[in-house]
């Protein structure tokens, strides 16, 4: 997450707080596992983006660490432990 353009690899996805949004669709369809088709979508990227948005606020936390956070939040949902992420 916000890694500087100089150290980004080919093909390794990276994920941009600037761009929390694109992020978090990411989250829930690749780590989570649940497609745009699943109901269960719409409320995983609401939860997620409201992680993001309190973290966001919080002091002394920055953007990339809110992401981060929001990250972690998605490894812990049930459907990405039960596919081993």
């Amino acid at each position: 997450i916000d890694v500087p353009t100089k150290n980004q690899q080919a093909g390794v996805k990276q994920w941009s707080s600037g761009q929390a949004s694109a992020a978090i669709d990411d989250f829930v369809t690749i780590v989570m596992g649940i497609t745009p088709s699943d109901p269960r979508y719409s409320q995983a990227q609401s939860i997620l983006n409201d992680h993001f948005q309190q973290a966001s606020k919080q002091t002394g936390i920055t953007p990339t660490e809110a992401l981060q956070s929001t990250f972690v939040a998605a490894c812990l949902a049930p459907s990405a432990v039960s596919i081993g992420m």
